[in-house]
C-alpha cells in the first residue's frame, strides 16, 4: 500500500469514527435516561426513534460525502491533481529550505494505449508508478508525495536535496527503460526545480515546457524560415524519381522531393532539415511530402517507391494514423511503398522500434535502413529489426576498392542474403562499380550510371 493509499485509509477511518460517534453518544444518553427513570415510557421511545432516524440520515450523508471527497487517482491510486497541489503548497509555506518538485512524464504511455488499448496502457502506468514508489523507498526517500497531474504526467515533491533526487530519478529512468514493464519499453522524461520562492503553477508550466522542449514559432523568425514553413503548410513540393535497378527483382524508384518556396526557389529536403528540427515540424513535413507525392502521381501508380521519413515520424502515432487513413481513402497498395529511415547510433529503444515497425507492417509497408554501415549501431538494427532492405552507406560506394572495406562489405552482403534482406548500393556512377555490385550479388543499384533523377510525370 503506497503513501497516498495510507492517507486515504486514515481519512476513511476518521470518517468512520465521526459516523459512529453520534450513535455511541445516543446509546449512552438513552441508557442513562432509562437507567435513571427505571422504566421505558412513550416519550423515551419517541426520543429514541427520532435519534435513530437522525443517525441513519447522518450516516448516509457522511458516507456519500466520503466518496465524493476522495483524493486518490482512480487509476494509479496516487494523489489527484487537486490534492497534490494542496499538499505541495502547504509544504512550501511551512518549509523554505528544500522544496524540490520533479515533473515526470512516462512519455510513451499514450503510444502504448493507442496500440494495445486503454486498459493495457493503464495497467502499464500502474506498474510504472508502483516501481517508482518501490525504488524511492529502497533508496530511503521516505518524505515524498506523489500525485498524478494529467494523463502521463506526475508530480513528485520531496525535501531531499536536488542533486540527490536528480541522480536517483536518472538511475530509475535508465532502469525502467532497460528492464521495461510487462515486456514494454518505458521512456521516462523528467525535470526538477526548487520551488521554495516560486509560484507553483508557473513552476509546473516551466517544467512541462522543459520536458516538451517547446519551440514556439515566434514573430522574429527570419524570412527564410518563414518562407519554408509557409510552403510546407501549403504542401508546395516538386518531385523527381530515380530508378533503382534490380538485377533479378522488379525495379524500385527513389522519391526525391524538393520544396517550392515563394522567395527562395526550389529547396532540397536536406537544406530545410534545420528549420524542421528547430520548430519541431518533422512529422508535418513528412505528412506533406507523402500526401503531396501520391496525390500528384498519375502514371506508374503500381511502381514500388522508396520514400524517406524521419525517426520522429516513424515514432509518431500521428504519422501512423495519417498513413492508415490516407492509404484507405486513396486505395493505395501499401506493399508498393518502402519506408526508408536513418536510425541514430542509440540502441536502447530497439524493442519499442520493433513494435512500431510491426504496426506499419500490418498495413503492408516495407522498410529500408539507410546509411547502413555508417555508425556503430547498424549491426544491432540489422539483427533485431524486421527490415526488408538495407541501403549501404556512401562510403562503401566510394571505397569499394579498399581491401578492408571490400571484405567487410562482402561478408555483410552474404549475411543479408542468407537471412532474406535485400541490398541496395547507391551512387553507382561508373561501369566498374556496376560490375562490382553485380558480381558480388547486390540486389539493387542506384546512381547516374543507371539513371539520372527525372521529373515526376
Amino acid at each position: 500500500m503506497n503513501k497516498a493509499q495510507n492517507a486515504e485509509r486514515s481519512y476513511r477511518f476518521n470518517i468512520a469514527i465521526r459516523i459512529a460517534l453520534p450513535f455511541i453518544v445516543a446509546i449512552i444518553f438513552s441508557s442513562y435516561i432509562l437507567y435513571k427513570n427505571g422504566s421505558i415510557g412513550d416519550n423515551d421511545m419517541v426520543l429514541f426513534f427520532i435519534l435513530i432516524i437522525s443517525y441513519v440520515y447522518f450516516t448516509t450523508y457522511m458516507i456519500y460525502q466520503s466518496f465524493q471527497n476522495t483524493f486518490l487517482d482512480s487509476v494509479t491510486k496516487v494523489y489527484t491533481r487537486d490534492k497534490i497541489l494542496k499538499i505541495i503548497d502547504s509544504k512550501v509555506k511551512k518549509n523554505r529550505d528544500f522544496n524540490n518538485l520533479t515533473l515526470l512524464n512516462f512519455k510513451n504511455i499514450g503510444d502504448i494505449s493507442d496500440r494495445y488499448g486503454v486498459d493495457f496502457g493503464d495497467e502499464i502506468l500502474i506498474q510504472c508508478v508502483r516501481e517508482l514508489e518501490k525504488f524511492l523507498d529502497e533508496n530511503s526517500i521516505k518524505s515524498y508525495f506523489l500525485g498524478r497531474y494529467s494523463s502521463s504526467y506526475f508530480l513528485l515533491y520531496t525535501n531531499e536535496n536536488l542533486p540527490k533526487i536528480r541522480h536517483l530519478i536518472t538511475i530509475f529512468s535508465k532502469k525502467i527503460k532497460n528492464e521495461g514493464v510487462n515486456k514494454k519499453e518505458i521512456i521516462l522524461k523528467f525535470e526538477i526545480k526548487n520551488i521554495s520562492y516560486s509560484d507553483l503553477q508557473k513552476s509546473i508550466n516551466y517544467l512541462i515546457n522543459r520536458i516538451k522542449d517547446v519551440k514556439i514559432i515566434s514573430d522574429d523568425i527570419d524570412e527564410f524560415e518563414s518562407d519554408v514553413i509557409k510552403s510546407i503548410k501549403n504542401k508546395n513540393f516538386s518531385y523527381k524519381v530515380q530508378k533503382i535497378a534490380g538485377f533479378k527483382d522488379e525495379n524500385l524508384y527513389c522519391v526525391i522531393p524538393s520544396l517550392k518556396s515563394e522567395n527562395h526557389g526550389n529547396i532540397s529536403k536536406s537544406k530545410i532539415s534545420n528549420v524542421m528540427f528547430k520548430y519541431n515540424m518533422q512529422v508535418n513535413q513528412d505528412i506533406a511530402i507523402f500526401s503531396s507525392f501520391f496525390n500528384s502521381l498519375v502514371k506508374n501508380v503500381n511502381n514500388k517507391f522508396i520514400i524517406e521519413i524521419s525517426m520522429q515520424s516513424l515514432n509518431s502515432v500521428k504519422y501512423l494514423e495519417f498513413l492508415k487513413e490516407f492509404i484507405d481513402e486513396n486505395k493505395i497498395d501499401a506493399s508498393n511503398i518502402i519506408i526508408e529511415f536513418y536510425p541514430d547510433d542509440k540502441t536502447e529503444h530497439l524493442n519499442r522500434l520493433s513494435e512500431i515497425l510491426f504496426e506499419y507492417k500490418k498495413l503492408g509497408f516495407r522498410f529500408a535502413i539507410s546509411h547502413f554501415g555508417a555508425n556503430n549501431a547498424f549491426f544491432a538494427y540489422f539483427l533485431n529489426l524486421d527490415i526488408d532492405y538495407i541501403i549501404y552507406d556512401v562510403n562503401i560506394s566510394k571505397n569499394y576498392k579498399d581491401t578492408k572495406v571490400a571484405n567487410t562489405f562482402l561478408k555483410l552482403n552474404e549475411l543479408a542474403r542468407q537471412i532474406g534482406i535485400k541490398t541496395i548500393l547507391k551512387f553507382v556512377d561508373r561501369f566498374d562499380m556496376f560490375e562490382f555490385a553485380k558480381n558480388n550479388k547486390v540486389d539493387f543499384v542506384q546512381g547516374f550510371y543507371i539513371q539520372k533523377p527525372r521529373e515526376l510525370v
